[in-house]
């Protein structure tokens, strides 16, 4: 007999080719998953495996359908499942053949919005909305996917209805029967591959310079007053960003560069990385998430519009003396010179402030970190899912986890954290503000 404590696993599941698990087996896994109410985990697939959920309390929406206790609900090979906890709720999850998995794929936008429902609505104040998606130019921007960007495209359409699509990708691309305004191919600057020791040694593809492309060709088709600069594989679910672009108009002139502030999402704009308890924070100066930025035209091109291209030279990295002789940083092995949101960020502080001091990633100390958390502050809203309303069915659950109430990433700029530091510091004028929080997951939630 074997006896093992189910505190010991990891995300609930106890059998499959894994460690720790109570048997290990490669013929697939088996889960017992607790879900807290509101939860959402969204587009997934098995692309060679089938999926049975046995509900043993509570009530979900697989794909829309509501089930409840007792229910089973089988899914073949490269079926799409969605998950929407309608309680706080328990399930049997058993996975047969490989487990390996795809997010992002599959359901259109009918089927996302029930969702996420009970993410919106007494947060909204429409009375601040100043701006009309006539004004708007939306640059949807990198790789398109047939099963995925039609999605981006049709929920543009619905709430942002009189703005101005430009989609920009790839020559050679097939994007007939795409709903778009205009369109602008690029050639493929490609990416560079690397292994990272912080994920074990899994290859990393750098598409730094895939996005700075055709995020920049896109900008040169834009004749608006505003712009949304998306991801291809990011799905609108309301404008909140609309209600808040006025919320927070005050700023100090340290570092500033904006007219207007420009709106980014909390994930992923970081102060700090944390790998583990047991090696030491890592903090990221200039880590402005790329996910999306809307704002003034003016603003997105005085970011992003005259940032060169990242040398390959960069992406393959041979760190510095600084960094070698600091190994306490280098613990992580990321082999680049700054992360893609980083270089896009200190290119643009280094144009205007060129004293400021930044290397490569691990260049960190107490005078740049001050620095880059002026120039955040004074020129972006960080505002959270709830807040913004645009998601990215590759990386939920993280975006419904790190929004409202609950937070499973530590080290970002949250915006319950942004909004408290906009009243106490900003406008209230005080001198020291702790960004530093400690996570804690959702009550019943693996």
């Amino acid at each position: 007999m074997k006896k093992t404590s189910f505190a010991q696993m990891q995300g609930g599941w106890f059998l499959g080719n894994f460690k720790p698990s109570a048997h290990k087996t490669n013929c697939g896994e088996v889960a017992v998953k607790k879900y807290v109410q509101g939860y959402v985990e969204s587009t997934y697939c098995h692309e060679n495996a089938t999926t049975t959920y046995v509900i043993l309390s509570g009530e979900i929406r697989f794909n829309g359908v509501l089930c409840k206790k007792d229910d089973v609900i089988h899914y073949g090979i490269g079926e799409v499942i969605s998950i929407a906890a309608i309680t706080n709720a328990i399930v049997m999850l058993v996975v047969v053949g490989d487990a390996k998995f795809v997010r992002g794929k599959g359901l259109c936008l009918d089927e996302l919005e029930p969702m996420y429902s009970s993410f919106f609505g007494s947060r909204r104040d429409v009375s601040q909305n100043l701006i009309q998606s006539k004004d708007i130019s939306v640059v949807v921007q990198g790789a398109v996917e047939r099963d995925v960007t039609p999605n981006t495209l049709q929920s543009i359409r619905k709430y942002l209805p009189e703005s101005k699509i430009i989609l920009s990708t790839w020559k050679g691309t097939d994007i007939s029967g795409f709903d778009y305004d205009d369109f602008i191919f690029s050639e493929d600057p490609g990416a560079h591959t690397s292994a990272l020791r912080i994920y074990k040694h899994k290859n990393f593809v750098n598409n730094t310079n895939r996005q700075l492309v055709s995020t920049q060709a896109g900008l040169g088709r834009v004749k608006t007053e505003y712009t949304l600069k998306l991801r291809s594989d990011m799905v609108l679910l309301n404008a909140g960003l609309l209600d808040s672009f006025f919320s927070y108009p005050e700023h100090t002139n340290e570092y500033r560069i904006f007219k207007q502030r420009v709106i980014i999402p909390e994930l992923f704009t970081r102060r700090r990385f944390e790998i583990s308890i047991k090696k030491p924070l890592i903090f990221m100066p200039f880590h402005v998430s790329d996910w999306f930025y809307f704002g003034l035209t003016e603003d997105i091109q005085t970011f992003i519009a005259a940032t060169p291209q990242m040398p390959k030279s960069d992406m393959a990295y041979k760190f510095s003396s600084f960094s070698m002789a600091r190994p306490e940083r280098y613990l992580s092995s990321w082999r680049w010179r700054y992360a893609p949101e980083q270089y896009y960020t200190i290119s643009a502080v280094q144009r205007h402030f060129p004293e400021i001091q930044f290397r490569d990633w691990t260049d960190w100390n107490e005078t740049n970190i001050m620095q880059s958390e002026k120039f955040i502050t004074n020129n972006f809203t960080v505002l959270d899912f709830k807040h913004h309303g645009i998601t990215m069915p590759k990386y939920e659950p993280q975006i419904t986890s790190n929004s409202g109430d609950y937070y499973m990433i530590p080290g970002l700029y949250r915006y319950d954290l942004f909004d408290k530091y906009y009243k106490d510091v900003i406008i209230g004028g005080n001198k020291e503000f702790d960004w530093d929080y400690n996570v804690e997951q959702a009550p019943f939630r693996f």
